[in-house]
């Protein structure tokens, strides 16, 4: 039900936010450009997984708001860094930056609109920890073992606890409050297959012990 609710809401503010485009063809954006390139790649390689999940929710999104694009700081970190994910770095970006990670739209000219937008991003925004916590759902059914993310990286067991007890009223200042653990954990999940890799191999340790 939760799903349901939240698909709901995003396709809501997918609506709302492509409200001054219906009227007008607007040529794909660069961020939409660089999304499809992502999931050209992600097609290519045959992966399905958590980063192709997190990619066509994004794609999804911007495909109803082409005209919506990145500052050029924020761009270079999602779109131009070839040792990342512009899936999770575009996540990474707008939980930590919110609406201020987007250029003015020009055609914005009505403040009714332009204010409508606005809301809406911070609506979209406070939905983005259970996009978060549900890309790390999706890569933890790989793990070897049930808690090796939150045993290697320390601040995701606590800021998910705090999370599920704030869930049905989350606000934009438990984003702001907590940057320091989302940028943790952002830093610690780079390393994602490593710790597996680790984890499975404490695991065979442990169970050669037992059978010793």
């Amino acid at each position: 039900m939760k799903h349901q609710n939240y698909m709901r809401l995003i396709t809501l503010c997918t609506l709302l936010l492509s409200q001054n485009a219906i009227a007008t063809d607007f040529e794909p954006g660069a961020l939409l450009r660089c999304l499809a390139k992502e999931e050209a790649s992600l097609h290519k390689s045959k992966r399905s997984g958590p980063q192709y999940k997190l990619n066509q929710l994004f794609f999804n999104e911007w495909a109803g708001n082409p005209s919506l694009e990145l500052k050029s700081d924020s761009y270079k970190r999602v779109c131009e860094d070839k040792a990342h994910s512009a899936s999770v770095q575009l996540l990474r970006e707008f939980m930590l930056g919110g609406k201020s990670i987007f250029r003015s739209i020009k055609s914005l000219n009505d403040d009714a609109m332009a204010e409508m937008r606005r809301i809406t991003l911070d609506e979209l925004r406070r939905q983005m920890p259970q996009v978060f916590f549900t890309y790390i759902a999706d890569l933890e059914t790989f793990a070897p073992t049930a808690h090796c993310l939150e045993q290697k990286i320390a601040p995701l067991k606590p800021l998910r606890e705090k999370y599920r007890y704030v869930e049905s009223e989350i606000s934009q200042e438990f984003l702001d409050n907590h940057k320091k653990e989302w940028r943790e954990i952002f830093d610690g999940l780079e390393k994602w297959q490593q710790y597996f890799k680790e984890c499975d191999a404490e695991l065979k340790r442990k169970n050669l012990k037992v059978k010793s």
